[in-house]
Formats: structure tokens, C-alpha cells, sequence
């Protein structure tokens, strides 16, 4: 306020000078006419005897000043205006006192005493034509920076050269890029013959490195897809029959050719937008580098000397409503690198599809039978990962985020590349909705699974799979699956693999917690080794669905969009899930790794997959697992519940004798797994001995000990 009232005064001092007080001051105060008083009349005369006419632009400093602490735009827009209208004056006195044949008089009342010294100057060294052209060259190109508006881009790209020439001779030359008009069409003309003649080396005084957009920054295989089909059209072999997949990938729907790429001039106008929404809060830098996905940007911004880091993740709302984006991901900082990472969301989004990725060369270099897609990367890198080194994962998400999508996505990949031989599902799907469709298909070790009690059971007959497994590791002397797969004899069938999928765990978690907790941890606990690998979905990521034995052992996580922090954290353990775009925007955390990868995921329809179902049903039927992984006398031990287990008498007399129903008693008193204490308690159902299966509670003995005693006489 302050500055506002002495440039106001200074201005109405100038406005109102006479020459005529300069000689009165030494009068009475009201023999003064100028309207700030003797004090007014002192600035006046001194300013007009230094600056002339020039003097007006002297107050427009004081308020100029004044607006932008106000306005809250910081002392870099004051700093720049001030020094256009310093050389604004110093322009205008000297032009003025230039032309032949002005009084002294004259010279002095319109350029002042510093307008009559530079043009002095710029006639000896200059003579008085190029002194013209000088001053007159100036006045042109401050008159066009002014009615352009680019002050502010000009004097900062000026100031940032500055102080970017301590670095000159350093790692890196980081120059904020100049936003005059003009100069900017001549820079981007240079630069691409400037990479043209220096390929084998990367200039070092480009001020940003623009990575390429994402049609063009993704793999040659999957651009192959879209432009020469037959070349797609087995690009590995299955087993001894690359047929299977010529006809697999016929199913999928081909990439459309749609350019939605980014034009260089877009990314270089959004990186200007960075750099002065930041710096109008007071955050200065420079954007370093720009990566154009197909969904989002990502733009590095390398902070001044002095800057926090989380001031620049606080203004993420801020940068949003400047950009007109919906979400903004602040990664503050870029693992392995000195800058911020800002994700902003693309105008025209570029989808993914399935069969792209699957031609990809990050894909088809990948031998693991459990590889995976998932989709893109932010720079338009295909993203692959090895379900078999997770060793589990755990999906979560809001609805409609693409979590169901995701799963499709790694059920099919794994189907495009695996035999029923190589590896099996167990699939788990209370809601009914999306593993059912995979109902009928050779790799199945059972049909699908859709009530919470069926899912109990069978997780548990995998537990027992697994100790099955285990034992039979061990007699061979070996460690895991795949030292066991790789020393049998050419005609023995390997280990397969077996993924378990649950697509909704909250289902199960709120009908059985203690027993689908239970099952879940040994088998996250130990089934790796034996090539047991589970696959979690939730839509409802809360603490007592993610229970902490559960998230303890799942160190792979894919988190899709989600309505809170507290989601992002529950699966994540950090916020960014709830910043994420929605329809396959996910965040993927690999085991042992500090930080999230931001993936795009790959989509395939509900069309695509029933398409592809209906195709594998008409494969020939494999023989049951559990005959290729256990010996003879294990299989004579597998009952099913229509056969009468030889201890079904011995069961039937302790449950009536001590009215107590339950598996947990059935495995103490007759020193058997839980798998066959459950068929007995199964057995013991239907004879009527017992009620129906209540929860955690024991089942109700129907038959009292007067029958035991009555059969016993």
C-alpha cells in the first residue's frame, strides 16, 4: 500500500510541475502551485531536470510494484516490468535529445540531463546516423514486445539466461526457453537439422528434450500389428503349433489408426505453462525434459537452487485448474533423478489394446509362461511382468476403473502363450459376472467357483495340492517347480503352473474371514516354490477386507483409481491411487521396488474374450491334474464325498459321542488333513448326522448318544 501512495504521489508531482516553484520554495508554502506541496515541488523539478518528459514513467516503477505484491504474482513479474520501463526512459530521453537544431532549452526539458549525456555518447562513438538507427531499432522492438504482451517472457527468458551461466561449463545447460514468437519458430526450425548433424551426440545447449509421442515412441512389433497383419500373425510359437496362436490373436480386435499424438508446438506451450504457473508462486525452474504417453505427459521439472520439493507437490490443484486438466500426479521426486515429475492428463487420449502389446518385443522376449502385458508406460513403452517373480498380486480399485479389465487382460495373455499342461487356473467369482465366461476351457483344474462356501473348500483342497507338491519335490531332491520341470524325462508332462484368481475377495471375506484368511496365508506363504501363484481383486480396498496378513504377503499391488487417499494408502501404502484417470490408469508396485510405475493397461473386450472361451473349448480335454502330479498310492487316498471314507464309522461315533461338529475336532482326534476331515464332515451331512455348515460356528449334531448306545446293544 505504501508503494501504491508514493507512486501515486510522484506521478501527481510530475503531472502538476511548474518550473516557476523551483524558485519559491524558499516562500511561503502556499506560494507553491504544485499539488503535492514544497515536497512534491522538490521530486518534480530534480526528476524533470534528470529524465525530462521521461520523468512520467519514473512513478509507474512504485506501481507497478504495488499491483503485483497485491495481485500475489511475486517480484519476478516487477523485476522484469521494471527493467522494460528503465530502458523504455532511457530510450525515450535519448531519442528526444538526438535531432540537430534543438535549443538546449528543449533538449533538456524532454530528455533531461540523462537523455542529453547518452545521446552525447552515442553521437561521438556512433555518429548521429548510427546513433538513430540504434535508438530507433530499440524503440521498434520495445514497441512490438509491448502491444505483443511477451514482457513478461521475454525479460524472464533473459533473467533465466543469466543465471544459467554459472552452469555453462557444468553437466547440463538448463535454459528457460525464450517465449518471444518470433524467436521461438526460428529455434524450433533449428533444431531438427541441429540433431541431424550431430546424431552421435545429443547437443547440449537444447533448452528440453521432447520424447517422442506415443505412436511413435512405442515398440516396432506393435506398430506391426496395426500396419502389416500377416507379419502379426504368429509371433512365437506355441509349443510345436505357432497355429494356435495365428488363430488366438484373430480374435482380437486390431490398434485403430488414429493419430492422437502431441505436435512438438503443444508440448513446448504446456512446458511454458509449467514454468509460469509455478513461478507466479514463487517456484522457479525449468522444464528438462517432456514424455508424451498415450494417456498422460509427463513433464520434469528441475527446481532453482533453494526450492523445496514439496512446494512444487502442493500446487498440484493449482497447476490443474491452470492447465484445465481434471487430475494432476505430482511425483516429487523422480526416483533416480534430480527433478519433479508432473503428469499431466493428454487432450485426446490414445487407447490400448490387448493384441498390441502381445506383438510387442518387451513380450516376445519374455520366455516366462506367466508373463503378462500389462499395458503401456508414460513415455509409450509396452510393460511387462512375470507373474511367476510377484509372486502374487493383488488388484484393487473403485468400480468402473478397469480392475475387471486387468484381470481379463492377464487371464487371456497367459492363455495366448500357455498349454493346459503348462499352466492351470482355479478361478473364484462370487459376483458371477466375469470368470464365469471362462467356463468349459482345458486349463481349468475345476469349473468355476461362485459360492463363498465352494471358494473355502476349494482353497483349501490346494492347500492340500500344495503339501502334495512339496512332498513330491522332495522326494526328487529338488528345490522348486521349475529345477523340477527341468529334469524330466522327454516323456514325463511337466509341473504345470496353477494361478488362482478371486475376483471379488470381499465376498468371501465377509461370508468366511477366519478360514479364506487362513487358506490364503499358507498359500501366500509357501506356494511359490511349488508354482501356486494367487491373484487378489477387490473393490473395496479397506482394512478389513486387506487384512494385514493378507497385504504382508502380497509385495505386487496394482492400484486403479480410488475415491480417497485412505483407499490409495490401504493398498498402496502411499497416496497417488486417488489421482489416477479411470478406465485402465493404473499404479503398479513390483516387489521390492520404493516407488509405483504409472501403466496404461491394455483393454479387451467382453466380445474379444467370449470370442477366444468358445474357441479354447473346442481343444482337446487334458486329463485331470491331480493324476499328473501325484503318485499312485496319494490317488487311492483322494476320495471323493460319494465314496465312503474307511474312517466314516470312527467319525460318525466321536461327533455323536461329544455332540461337537466340527473339521478342526475331526483333524485332532483322527490325525488327518483338513481336506478330508472337511469330506467326512460332508459325509457325515448327508447321512444326516449332522446340520448344515453355519459360518465359524460348529455344526449342529442331529443324533443323540442314545442312538450310539442303542446301535452298541
Amino acid at each position: 500500500m505504501s508503494l501504491l501512495l508514493l507512486g501515486t504521489l510522484i506521478l501527481l508531482s510530475i503531472a502538476s510541475y511548474s518550473p516557476a516553484d523551483y524558485g519559491q520554495l524558499g516562500d511561503a508554502p502556499g506560494s507553491v502551485s504544485n499539488v503535492a506541496g514544497v515536497v512534491g515541488a522538490y521530486m518534480a523539478h530534480w526528476i524533470a531536470l534528470l529524465l525530462g518528459r521521461g520523468g512520467y514513467l519514473f512513478p509507474l516503477v512504485f506501481l507497478l510494484w504495488a499491483v503485483s505484491l497485491v495481485g500475489n504474482r511475486g517480484s519476478e513479474v516487477a523485476m522484469v516490468g521494471t527493467f522494460w520501463l528503465v530502458l523504455l526512459a532511457l530510450w525515450f530521453c535519448t531519442s528526444v535529445s538526438l535531432p540537430t537544431g534543438l535549443a538546449v532549452e528543449t533538449k533538456l526539458l524532454w530528455g533531461g540531463l540523462v537523455g542529453g549525456y547518452v545521446a552525447d555518447l552515442a553521437i561521438r562513438y556512433l555518429g548521429r546516423i548510427g546513433a538513430h538507427v540504434l535508438f530507433g531499432g530499440l524503440g521498434l522492438m520495445a514497441i512490438l514486445v509491448i502491444l505483443e504482451g511477451r514482457m513478461r517472457g521475454v525479460g524472464g527468458g533473459l533473467a533465466s539466461r543469466a543465471v544459467s551461466m554459472g552452469h555453462l561449463f557444468g553437466e547440463k545447460i538448463s535454459l528457460r526457453p525464450v517465449r518471444h514468437r518470433r524467436r521461438r519458430l526460428k529455434e524450433r526450425e533449428r533444431i531438427p537439422s541441429r540433431a541431424k548433424k550431430s546424431a552421435p551426440e545429443p547437443p547440449r545447449s537444447q533448452a528440453r528434450s521432447i520424447a517422442a509421442p506415443p505412436v511413435a515412441d512405442r515398440s516396432a512389433a506393435s506398430v506391426e500389428v496395426v500396419e502389416h497383419e500377416p507379419e502379426v500373425a504368429a509371433p512365437v510359437a506355441y509349443g510345436t503349433d505357432s497355429k494356435y496362436q495365428s488363430e488366438f490373436l484373430s480374435f482380437l480386435k486390431d490398434p485403430l489408426k488414429v493419430d492422437t499424438r502431441q505436435t512438438r508446438e503443444e508440448l513446448e506451450k504446456n512446458a511454458d505453462a509449467v514454468e509460469g504457473k509455478l513461478a507466479d508462486f514463487g517456484v522457479h525452474g525449468s522444464v528438462v525434459h517432456v514424455a508424451a504417453g498415450p494417456v498422460i505427459t509427463r513433464y520434469e521439472f528441475e527446481p532453482a537452487a533453494g526450492v523445496k520439493v514439496n512446494r512444487v507437490a502442493n500446487l498440484a490443484d493449482d497447476l490443474a485448474l491452470a492447465m484445465r486438466a481434471p487430475r494432476i500426479r505430482v511425483v516429487a521426486p523422480v526416483p533416480g533423478k534430480a527433478v519433479v515429475g508432473i503428469e499431466i492428463p493428454n487432450r485426446r487420449r490414445s487407447p490400448v489394446y490387448l493384441k498390441e502389446v502381445l506383438a510387442a518385443e518387451a513380450y516376445l522376449q519374455n520366455e516366462s509362461k506367466l508373463a503378462v502385458p500389462l499395458g503401456l508406460d508414460i513415455a509409450g513403452t509396452p510393460y511387462v511382468a512375470d507373474l511367476s517373480r510377484m509372486p502374487h498380486l493383488l488388484v484393487a480399485g473403485a468400480t468402473g476403473s478397469g480392475k475387471s479389465v486387468c484381470i481379463n487382460v492377464i487371464v487371456t495373455s497367459i492363455l495366448f502363450r500357455a498349454t493346459p499342461f503348462e499352466v492351470r487356473f482355479l478361478l473364484i467369482d462370487p459376483k458371477r459376472l466375469e470368470l464365469t465366461l471362462y467356463d468349459g476351457i482345458p486349463h481349468l483344474v475345476m469349473p468355476v467357483v461362485t459360492e463363498a462356501s465352494e471358494g473355502a473348500k476349494a482353497l483349501a483342497t490346494v492347500v492340500n495340492w500344495m503339501e502334495r507338491r512339496y512332498r513330491h519335490l522332495a522326494a526328487d531332491g529338488v528345490r522348486d517347480i521349475q529345477s523340477h520341470n527341468a529334469n524330466l524325462e522327454p516323456d514325463e508332462r511337466p509341473m504345470p503352473y496353477i494361478v488362482i484368481v478371486i475376483d471379488e475377495l470381499s465376498d468371501l471375506m465377509l461370508t468366511m474371514p477366519t478360514e479364506i484368511e487362513k487358506h490364503l496365508g499358507r498359500l501366500a506363504h509357501m506356494s511359490r516354490a511349488v508354482g501356486i501363484h494367487l491373484l487378489l481383486a477387490t473393490q473395496r480396498p479397506s482394512v478389513d477386507v486387506l487384512t494385514g496378513v493378507i497385504k504382508a504377503n502380497f509385495p505386487s499391488r496394482i492400484a486403479f483409481q480410488v475415491a480417497s487417499k485412505t483407499d490409495s494408502r490401504t493398498i498402496l501404502d502411499m497416496n497417488g491411487a486417488e489421482k489416477l484417470l479411470g478406465q485402465g490408469d493404473m499404479l503398479f508396485l513390483a516387489p521390492g521396488s520404493p516407488e509405483p510405475v504409472r501403466i496404461h493397461g491394455a483393454f479387451v473386450s467382453s466380445e474379444e474374450t467370449q470370442s477366444i472361451v468358445r474357441f479354447l473349448r473346442t481343444l482337446p480335454v487334458v486329463s485331470a491334474m491331480e493324476e499328473e502330479i501325484v503318485s499312485k498310492s496319494e490317488e487311492e487316498e483322494s476320495l471323493e464325498l460319494d465314496q465312503p471314507d474307511e474312517l466314516f464309522g470312527e467319525a460318525r461315533r466321536l461327533v455323536i459321542h461329544h455332540q461337537l461338529g466340527s473339521v478342526s475336532f475331526l483333524q485332532r482326534r483322527l490325525k488327518v488333513g483338513y481336506a478330508r476331515a472337511g469330506r467326512l464332515m460332508d459325509q457325515l451331512e448327508a447321512a444326516g448326522v449332522v446340520g448344515p455348515y453355519e459360518g465359524s460356528k460348529a455344526r449342529e449334531v442331529l443324533i443323540g448318544e442314545e442312538v450310539l448306545e442303542a446301535e452298541e446293544l
